[in-house]
């Protein structure tokens, strides 16, 4: 075709109730398959893909985002737009005509020219506005927004669903090509033509037969999307035409259904309402108005002097397909969407050009294809256990550093189905819900870990009350996080670790060699280790890098309660129970910002219930001991929160055992160690994605040596080996959406995953302390190497640090 530079701008007033343009109108896993989904292909290409010279030779594509839907896989495959209209080159291959579309009939142009005393266009009207909406892609010339799509073509002239009627001598032949079109499968109807006031012949000729056209809010009537070519007659509101289409459908009650009323103004490159265009109007008619561009669009003409081509176009004619081709795009991916659905889709997505919100002249603003495809509002997880599904944004994982990076969990939610607020289903990655904990060691947390605990004490006839602090440079657990919610957040919270204690030494009311600890702000297995008849650890550890909980169950801060009872010289046991929740600086007031996706867990009831007991037996050279200990969790897993569609269960019971060994190896040479075994059940799953959770396996060690007088008599060298407590085994069944069978039953797929949520990695750290103290002076070195750190395979760190300090 040739291309010519032409601009048209249709006002033609020859034809009674008829002009163009709207004429004066216009871990590792098993899957099984429930049952086996059809997964639908993610594009491999990017929207500049589709930036090729024939997207390019139309602006209008790219001023409304076209490509990005296109890079989406959303090109109108498999959907109908009917266009009623004038003229087609129905054997053209530019577009997909439809067999059932049906071109102009000459019998009814010869009555309709007698009717009004002049010629019928002959101009290619109707297929330069079914090419704006459709035309094919060749890599030649230009293609259409929707160009997979397929045109049912119905000439004005065509006679479609016809009736005849007689009146005072007079025959009426009534088709109805708007109903046509609806019947032979077009979801969407494009009207590229209208009437205005001055479009009336005051004389027409006296005739016996008469032709015309039903109205064209049959098309709403049927459940279609009718959309129309506002005018180019510069008026402040739409066309005549389209004003009593408008009272057809509130006469009829149809405004809101079954089908939907579009219609579409024109702006230019600088989204300006043009000048020739029909505006909103300040009524009800700009509740039902919106733009697309207008001016210079290229398509299809044919003119005497330079023939058939490609010319540069203008007018609302060709405004109006552009949002017929965008209907095309959403119903190929959401068929089952009604007329009303689909109106609104456009209409909330597009761009707010004038006055914020709707206007008396840009109506709801400009089409805006990528904003229409894209979800909109809260995601809803789909979910089986849940018909309402649950809001993506709210559903969060608290991983606790036991279950390192979460890999498996995150590959299983790396596509998982959600609707958005117009019920459509979408592919999201939901991994950007799980929080890991963060697996770096602070410095501040080193540097202020060797002024141990401030206390004093008054002495009372119980025994004496100790008040003990410390301040303690904590950290965020859980913000090492990525995904749909924002970009990576880390935050160190500085906190200020308070216990407060009363002890006594003895406690006549249960006889002799009975002491008791009774306090807050410590953790059971924390208040174990601090007895010190058998870690005794304090003497030895100095400044270390990485700090190595004995008892690997500290996540929370409690109310205690510890008795001891010698029962012989060398063996002593002890009882202890505590109640508390999980550390604050793990909650959600530190997470930074009150619409933090964390908020959801404000709502959940956070206690922890911990007994021990404890078997203690020490000897001048060695001493051990075995704790055989239950921790109950409400609302939260090994310290670890969820909430929403990755809820856990209503929380967990542990019982873990450990050892705690001590031996001395000479007068200033000892060994040290300690083991923990547990074992974790998941309580009351039921409403989320996870299912079947089977119980869950754990394991922590230590061992050290440490040798004073190394070098110098006030000095220690202290070596150590670590493994914090590591989940070895955690089974769960993960059943998410894997999309909608739209085809058939409307229904998600799903598919159910079972996975072992154990870390991809075994943390591993070695790490040699020095310290001297020297006159005023205490000098410290410390060097640790990480393997797997934070049980995350292949993360390796090596860290070092040299300190001075000075008493004055």
């Amino acid at each position: 075709m040739k291309h010519h530079k032409f601009h048209l701008l249709f006002s033609v007033a020859a034809l009674t109730l008829l002009s163009a343009c709207g004429g004066s109108g216009g871990g590792g896993s098993t899957t099984t398959p429930l049952p086996q989904p059809v997964i639908p292909t993610l594009p491999t290409v990017s929207a500049d893909d589709y930036r090729t010279a024939e997207y390019n030779t139309n602006w209008a594509l790219d001023a409304v985002n076209a490509a990005e839907a296109y890079a989406s896989g959303y090109t109108g495959k498999g959907v109908k737009i009917g266009v009623v209209d004038f003229n087609f080159l129905l054997e053209s291959d530019d577009i997909n005509y439809a067999n059932s579309s049906v071109g102009r009939q000459q019998q009814w142009v010869d009555i309709y020219e007698a009717q009004i005393g002049d010629e019928a266009s002959t101009t290619p009207h109707g297929h330069s506005v079914a090419m704006v909406a459709a035309g094919v892609k060749d890599d030649q010339g230009v293609h259409g927004l929707a160009f997979d799509a397929e045109v049912i073509a119905v000439d004005f002239f065509s006679g479609v669903n016809l009736e005849t009627s007689t009146a005072n001598g007079v025959t009426t032949y009534t088709a109805n090509p708007y109903r046509y079109a609806v019947e032979q499968g077009a979801k969407v109807v494009n009207k590229s033509l209208g009437y205005d006031e001055d479009d009336f012949i005051t004389n027409p000729p006296v005739v016996s037969e008469r032709f015309r056209n039903e109205v064209d809010a049959f098309v709403v009537l049927d459940g279609g999307l009718l959309v129309t070519s506002a005018g180019n007659n510069s008026d402040p509101e739409p066309s005549l035409s389209n004003l009593d289409t408008l009272n057809t459908l509130r006469e009829n009650d149809l405004l809101d259904g079954p089908g939907a009323f579009i219609m579409v103004g024109a702006v230019d490159e600088n989204n300006i309402i043009t000048d020739f265009s029909d505006r909103a109007g300040t009524g009800d008619s700009q509740n039902h108005f919106m733009v697309a561009p207008g001016v210079r669009i290229v398509s299809y003409w044919d003119t005497e002097t330079e023939g058939p081509g490609l010319y540069e176009l203008r007018g609302t004619s060709f405004s109006a397909p552009l949002v017929s081709g965008a209907a095309a795009l959403l119903w190929q991916r959401w068929p089952t969407l009604t007329a009303a659905e689909i109106r609104q889709i456009l209409f909330d997505t597009a761009t707010d050009l004038g006055e914020a919100g709707v206007d008396s002249i840009y109506g709801h603003g400009l089409l805006n294809v990528q904003n229409a495809v894209s979800a909109q509002g809260t995601a809803k997880i789909a979910s089986i256990s849940s018909p309402s599904g649950f809001s993506a944004r709210n559903s969060v994982i608290q991983l606790p550093g036991s279950f390192g990076d979460g890999l498996a969990l995150a590959s299983a939610l790396s596509s998982v189905t959600v609707f958005d607020k117009y019920n459509r289903d979408f592919q999201m990655d939901l991994a950007g819900g799980i929080y890991r904990s963060l697996s770096t060691p602070h410095l501040m947390s080193y540097l202020t870990q060797g002024e141990g605990w401030h206390t004093d004490n008054l002495k009372t006839p119980l025994g004496y009350l100790n008040f003990s602090y410390n301040f303690d440079q904590s950290l965020d657990a859980y913000m090492d996080r990525s995904g749909y919610f924002g970009e990576q957040q880390k935050n160190r919270v500085q906190e200020v670790s308070t216990v407060f204690e009363f002890s006594a030494d003895s406690l006549p009311i249960l006889g002799p060699g009975v002491s008791y600890r009774m306090g807050f702000g410590s953790s059971l297995s924390t208040v174990l280790d601090r007895e010190g008849d058998v870690s005794n650890s304090e003497s030895y550890i100095g400044r270390e890098l990485i700090r190595k909980d004995n008892g690997a169950f500290n996540f929370s801060k409690d109310v205690y309660a510890l008795v001891k009872k010698q029962i012989s010289d060398h063996s002593f046991i002890q009882v202890g129970i505590a109640a508390g929740s999980i550390r604050e600086t793990n909650s959600v007031s530190q997470s930074g910002h009150a619409l933090s996706p964390l908020s959801g867990l404000s709502a959940i009831n956070s206690a922890i219930h911990s007994a021990v007991f404890s078997y203690g037996y020490r000897r001048k050279k060695f001493r051990y001991a075995v704790d055989i200990g239950v921790v109950n969790e409400l609302g939260s897993v090994l310290g670890g929160q969820s909430v929403g569609a990755f809820a856990f269960g209503e929380g967990s019971e542990t019982v873990y055992g450990r050892l705690r060994y001590h031996q001395a190896l000479g007068q200033t040479l000892a060994f040290q160690g300690a083991l923990t075994l547990g074992l974790s059940q998941i309580k009351g799953l039921n409403q989320s994605l996870f299912s079947d959770f089977k119980d869950v396996t754990l394991s922590s060690w230590k061992m050290s040596l440490a040798k004073s007088d190394f070098i110098h008599s006030k000095d220690t060298l202290k070596l150590s080996l670590y493994q914090p407590l590591r989940v070895e085994k955690a089974m769960v069944d993960v059943t998410y959406g894997q999309g909608v069978d739209w085809a058939v039953s409307d229904s998600v797929l799903y598919s159910r995953v079972n996975l072992d949520l154990s870390p991809t990695g075994r943390e591993v750290s070695s790490e040699i302390t020095y310290q001297l103290s020297l006159l005023d002076f205490q000098f410290g070195l410390a060097m640790a190497y990480r393997v797997d750190a934070g049980h995350r395979e292949g993360l390796k760190d090596l860290l070092s640090a040299v300190t001075i300090k000075y008493r004055f």
